[in-house]
């Protein structure tokens, strides 16, 4: 039987992880399935980048930005960031898309706590390739899509979240200016037009993909 890898063997490729939550899994809302490759805002990224490009999708459903998750476990992003990142050295650029989960009703952390978690994925990314004597790849940071609690389920786990989330440009923005790295802010581009207020539809899927792929070539020139 013949097996087809999805694997860029262009060794030339400039090589880019995707580090998120259900948001870069591409969950489908009210639903425990993800859109196709070719819907997955990753996957439209990688298409419009083509193969001098190697987007790498590291996402997981509830994924915390800090911390573990109140109500699934094992999802401490910043516990399994160092172990990731370094699996894929060496790396390019880092895309890291996280805080939606931070959000939700038994973390009790402002925006500006969750936005401040990310000086720890900073030093994560300084100490991993000391240790891996591998060039420090760029910084993207991307303030995750507005949540839109008029539209959430009775009882979720994200009720009261969306003053949260409307903070959230604002304050990543801020830690990515003050560390000097990229940034980006999602909700221009994907709106939030879920049917469950959290995660995106197909077509803001793509939107966020098309949109950002200009800008990561900037920065990867």
């Amino acid at each position: 039987m013949l097996y087809l890898s999805n694997m860029n063997t262009n060794k030339d490729s400039k090589r880019i992880l995707a580090y998120g939550d259900s948001l870069t899994w591409g969950r489908i809302a009210n639903q425990f399935e993800r859109y196709d490759v070719d819907t997955r805002w990753t996957g439209v990224l990688q298409s419009e980048l083509g193969d001098d490009y190697d987007v790498i999708e590291e996402g997981l459903r509830g994924r915390f930005l800090a911390g573990e998750n109140p109500f699934v476990p094992n999802r401490d992003g910043l516990a399994q960031f160092g172990p990731i990142l370094a699996s894929h050295f060496p790396l390019d650029l880092v895309i890291i898309m996280l805080g939606t989960n931070d959000t939700n009703s038994k973390a009790n952390k402002s925006t500006d706590e969750i936005a401040r978690g990310l000086y720890n994925y900073f030093q994560e990314i300084n100490k991993w390739v000391t240790e891996f004597q591998v060039s420090k790849p760029r910084i993207l940071v991307i303030s995750p899509p507005l949540i839109d609690d008029t539209r959430l389920k009775e009882n979720s786990m994200f009720e009261g979240a969306t003053s949260k989330s409307q903070n959230f440009a604002q304050e990543f923005e801020k830690v990515a200016n003050d560390q000097g790295v990229f940034y980006f802010d999602s909700s221009v581009y994907a709106p939030q037009d879920g049917e469950d207020g959290v995660h995106i539809s197909g077509e803001s899927q793509q939107s966020l993909g098309k949109n950002l792929a200009p800008f990561v070539r900037e920065i990867l020139v």
